[in-house]
């Protein structure tokens, strides 16, 4: 699928560059962020090493300053290709800035992490009182935007191993538990996998987000539904046009 976006989006690089006019609209803004980022993420050398340059001489350096449209497309690529160091600064970064969007930005990038033991970790680190509970609802809505394998492999195994901590904190929010709940499942496709979650709540007080767990579960259930009918000849479409070996 990467070799598909890559060859998708690589024509428009070109066209919008990195460079924002000032008389650019707000469309236009995000456009060019979007292409960039999609770009990144499917392996567009020319825009990692870019993307690279500018978050370490802005945020390593202290050399240069993010255009604030460009930040989370930035982020998002250096995580995905930077492993621990990225997260660290990225971690550090969101620790020291007094601002929500600087906050926000880092949250979003832990999408995509490419380990699970950094994932588990950024996972410990931001239920561990470092993320504002009102930035709680951010992170719920990053869940189910996980598009790296290793974040969505680890939320469910996280989750079930930390949930009396993660249980007793939220437990009088009518809000944050649900969120989390929801963004956390919903990412999965496996039969076997909801059948797990649903065996360990049975066991729990699951009152306050059993209607987040009933919408996880038809959600995994569609999704995995879905890979049954559809995954084969899906891939087999991709193999044809040359985007899968």
């Amino acid at each position: 699928m990467q070799e598909y976006s890559l060859k998708s989006v690589s024509p428009a690089i070109n066209h919008y560059g990195w460079t924002i006019d000032t008389n650019d609209i707000y469309a236009a803004k995000r456009r060019r962020a979007s292409i960039l980022e999609l770009a990144g993420l499917s392996g567009h050398q020319a825009v990692i090493a870019e993307s690279q340059r500018r978050f370490n001489a802005s945020i390593r350096d202290k050399t240069e300053t993010i255009d604030p449209d460009l930040k989370r497309c930035i982020f998002n690529i250096v995580m995905k290709k930077g492993g621990r160091e990225a997260w660290e600064l990225i971690r550090d970064y969101h620790d020291n800035s007094n601002e929500d969007d600087d906050k926000v930005a880092a949250i979003f990038a832990t999408q995509h992490m490419q380990s699970q033991d950094l994932y588990r970790e950024f996972l410990d680190w931001a239920t561990s009182g470092n993320v504002a509970d009102q930035n709680m609802m951010f992170m719920s809505w990053e869940l189910e935007l996980v598009s790296s394998r290793a974040g969505s492999s680890a939320w469910w195994p996280w989750l079930r191993d930390n949930w009396s901590e993660i249980g007793t904190r939220f437990a009088g929010s009518k809000r944050v538990l649900p969120e989390i709940i929801d963004g956390a499942l919903r990412t999965y496709c496996s039969m076997e996998t909801w059948e797990e979650i649903e065996m360990f709540f049975k066991e729990k007080d699951a009152k306050s987000i059993e209607r987040s767990l009933v919408g996880a579960g038809e959600s995994i259930k569609a999704r995995a539904m879905y890979k049954d009918r559809d995954g084969e000849s899906i891939r087999t479409w991709l193999r044809e046009k040359g985007y899968l070996n």
